[in-house]
Parts: structure tokens; sequence; C-alpha cells
């Protein structure tokens, strides 16, 4: 089977989109005939030919879908407020080259744009309940599934573990003013050690985070992905809201304590206690359980997808963006 992988995110940067990648990799390898192509994250973006006309008239995206037997879009933190396009362009595309198109591990918020299209999606997994909501109130048929990090091989923790106090993350640069404020105020405290999501040694450094995560007393996050790795590492966390909802839907999922800011309607959350164990114990429970994996949608087990032709050639194209200057990195996250 020929899969060609949209908007792989392992060139991000992003020590959660390397667990992400890791774990999408690892579901499509179980079937030994797999064959996987990835286009990486911008790389469908940054050709304006193909962004301007939508049809597939450039050539190498045209041998790509012809290669292919199915197509997986890799949703991820983009699907919101119109931010992705180029994804957009990847769904008109499949469909005009009568390839089954799936859209995985995605978060869905105010899109109206993009209802259409995903009505036409052989399948849809939404990593939480508020995207969820979203899919129902426009009509989109979506099964809800764990974050692909969940089922990412991280490194075991060590014991015992020595705590050596409070880790602070980066955060979104179109965050919420609270986020900006407040996570650059606590960078400036003695006793905070900056650990950030976004670094050049991601892929060689994202094993271990968990376990790093649980050598802290607490953490504090402006990240989706940091929020999560610290809950599953059993770490207090303060987390602040993000680019999208992603961060309050972890809120709701797992019960965390609301603060509201005095000066604004923002707020921010917390998480500890008897809280944090049983949201512990949930995403072990789920990270175990490969009914809650975003790839289960595809059915690789039992459903026949239309085979590309065998005289489709292996695609002969660059694989661009693993090696990038930093100042090009958009946040997409």
């Amino acid at each position: 089977m020929r899969i060609l992988l949209i908007n792989d995110t392992t060139n991000n940067g992003h020590l959660g989109c390397c667990a992400v990648s890791n774990a999408l990799r690892i579901y499509l390898s179980r079937s030994r005939s797999a064959q996987i192509y990835a286009i990486f994250n911008r790389q469908l973006k940054r050709d304006r030919h193909l962004m301007q006309f939508r049809e597939p008239q450039v050539k190498w995206f045209s041998e790509l879908l012809r290669w292919c037997d199915l197509v997986l879009i890799n949703g991820e933190g983009t699907l919101h407020h119109g931010r992705a396009p180029e994804l957009e362009v990847a769904m008109y595309c499949a469909l005009d080259a009568n390839k089954p198109f799936f859209v995985v591990n995605s978060i869905l918020e105010d899109y109206p744009r993009i209802t259409p299209i995903l009505k036409r999606a052989a399948g849809i997994s939404l990593r939480d309940n508020l995207s969820m909501k979203q899919a129902q109130l426009s009509g989109v048929s979506a099964e809800q599934c764990g974050d692909a990090a969940l089922f990412a091989e991280f490194h075991e923790p060590r014991d015992p573990i020595k705590k050596v106090g409070i880790a602070i993350t980066d955060w979104h640069g179109n965050a919420p003013t609270i986020t900006h404020s407040e996570m650059a105020r606590r960078l400036t405290l003695n006793d905070m050690t900056f650990l950030p999501f976004r670094s050049p040694t991601a892929v060689e450094d994202w094993q271990s985070i968990v376990r790093m995560f649980a050598q802290y007393d607490s953490v504090v996050s402006g990240r989706y992905h940091a929020t999560l790795f610290s809950i599953m590492a059993g770490t207090p966390v303060t987390a602040f809201p993000s680019n999208s909802h992603k961060i309050d839907a972890l809120a709701r999922q797992f019960g965390m304590q609301v603060h509201h800011d005095q000066h604004s309607s923002e707020c921010y959350y917390t998480l500890a206690g008897e809280r944090l164990d049983a949201a512990q114990k949930e995403l072990l429970e789920i990270s175990a359980d490969h009914q809650f994996h975003p790839l289960r949608v595809l059915e690789l087990d039992n459903r026949i997808f239309p085979v590309a032709s065998e005289n489709s050639p292996y695609p002969d194209t660059p694989s661009v963006f693993l090696e990038r200057d930093p100042s090009e990195l958009e946040d997409a996250r």
C-alpha cells in the first residue's frame, strides 16, 4: 500500500511534533507492504502555483498523487481559524485525483470554509471534545481519538527521580495576551528552568521529554504538548492558553482548576493532586488502547483501497525542509 503522508511535522523542530510523527510511522509500519512518502509541513504552501490554481498542475505533486493509493493528512494543531489553506488544497487535489483521503489527529475550530471538503473525507479523527462538537455542528462525521503523541516511543522514566525545581516552556507567538505577559514574567523568576519545545535538537531529544518533566516539581507551560507530557509524567502543571482551543480542551477533559485574570476575561489552568493522578491514569489507559489511536480510522485491516498503477514510479522529489534556517520557521502548532 502506497501512502502519501501530508503535513509531516518532523521538520518543525518541535518536541511534540516529533512524537506525533513517530507514532504515525509506528502505526503505519504494522503493515509490511506499506510504503510511505512524506510531504513536510509548509512544503505545499511554498509552491505558489499549486496554492493559486488548486489543481495538481505541478509535476511533483501530480506524480505523488498518481503514485499513492491513499492520502493521509496529519491535521494536528492546524485546522482552526482558516490557518491551513495548503491542507485544503491537498484535500481537493486528492478528491480530483480520485484518491481517498483521511484527516487524522486533528483539532477543528472556527473553520467554516473547510466544511464542504471535510464532508468528502474517507475518515476523520479529532483529538478533543471541543473539536468533536464543532464537527457535529458542521455536519462533519468524525471519530474522537487520543493525541498521536500518546502512542510514541518515549524513554521509560528512571527511578528514583530527584526533583529539581520548576520548568517553564516557550509559548505560541499567537497566544492570548495573558500567556505572553505571564510566561515572560515568570521567566524572570530565579527558580525557573527554561525548557523550550522549539529546539534545533528536537529530533534527538523528544524521546526523553516525559522522563525530563518527571524530574521537576512542576511545569509552567504555554504549549499543548508540554501540558500533555507533564500530565503523562505526573508532574503538576500550570497551563496558559495557546492559539486555539487545544489547551482549553485539555483543561475541560481533566477538570483542571480555572484561574481568571483580574484585569481581563482571560484565564489559565492548573492541575495537581488527585485530579492530576486521575488524569495521568486516563492518559496511560488511552495510550495502551489502540482503539483510541488517531489512525484507527483508516481500518487498514478491514478496508480495501483502489491500487495505484504498478507503472507509477516511486516519485523522485526532494525531501526539503529537514535542514533549514530557523528564521524560516512558522509556528503552526
